[in-house]
């Protein structure tokens, strides 16, 4: 699921070449650390497995978290790109395809 998001968000920054390195990096940093810790926490196989209705809870919870921050970055990225003024014309026509 991460993957689609990462992929929205390199659209929605193409126009800006560090904002776009900056969130990109953010994202799979913390996509990584989610994945590899999350899982540890809570899902907790002693006690409550095979229900874990903590875990399910947690991650129904955290997954609508990233889709809300995703939603949250697209907004502000275009409201970026209608603020910029673009030199150049490659640049100019990216955000034009993404004010639209």
């Amino acid at each position: 699921m991460t993957n689609p998001f990462q992929s929205f968000l390199n659209e929605t920054f193409s126009p800006f070449a560090d904002a776009r390195a900056l969130i990109l990096g953010l994202a799979q940093t913390m996509g990584a650390t989610f994945n590899a810790w999350v899982p540890l926490l809570i899902f907790n196989t002693g006690t409550q497995a095979p229900l874990f209705k903590k875990g399910f809870t947690t991650v129904a919870c955290l997954a609508g978290a990233q889709a809300i921050g995703v939603v949250a970055l697209s907004f502000l990225g275009k409201r970026i790109i209608q603020k910029t003024p673009m030199d150049t014309s490659e640049g100019a026509a990216d955000a034009d395809k993404l004010r639209k």
